[in-house]
């Protein structure tokens, strides 16, 4: 183990502690010169692309998330990552159901009304599958049928 002063891709230096056999080490000094960015451009990414993906929800009518400036920002993005993954879950759900309707659904009852950034880190490992289903079930949307109508702006009865 040693101490090495590593370049990153941005062009930052750091002194990092690194393990291994010296080649390994050396190997891992080039990778990080390649490959990464200092956690400092790596914290300032992420938050211009969470500002950027709230004002692209914000436009597209989706309503802000509550929590802490942190939760918030991890939260946009695993709400992105819950929309790309929706697209998957279409194939899984094997049904006639048109994509469009699921699409609707999705929107007016997960991501219209989960809005503690709170839920989105919870519910993280849950795959876009569940939480769509869970969601319908707990609506009474437990039917194509159901889901089709509310859709087409028929609210579901209360039982």
């Amino acid at each position: 183990m040693a101490w090495y002063e590593i370049e990153y891709k941005c062009g930052h230096k750091d002194r990092m502690q690194l393990y291994g056999p010296y080649a390994e080490r050396n190997r891992k000094i080039e990778w990080y010169k390649e490959n990464m960015i200092c956690p400092n451009c790596r914290a300032a990414k992420q938050k211009e692309e969470a500002e950027q993906q709230k004002k692209a929800d914000a436009e597209s009518g989706l309503p802000a998330l509550s929590g802490s400036p942190k939760q918030i920002q991890w939260a946009v993005m695993l709400r992105k990552a819950y929309m790309d993954k929706l697209e998957d879950a279409f194939v899984r759900m094997q049904t006639e159901e048109s994509p469009d309707v699921i699409r609707t659904v999705s929107r007016q009852i997960v991501l219209g009304k989960q809005t503690e950034a709170k839920w989105w880190i919870d519910h993280r490992d849950m795959s876009a599958l569940s939480i769509l289903k869970g969601a319908c079930k707990l609506e009474g949307l437990d039917s194509p049928e159901k889901r089709a109508a509310f859709a087409a702006g028929e609210q579901p009865k209360s039982c």
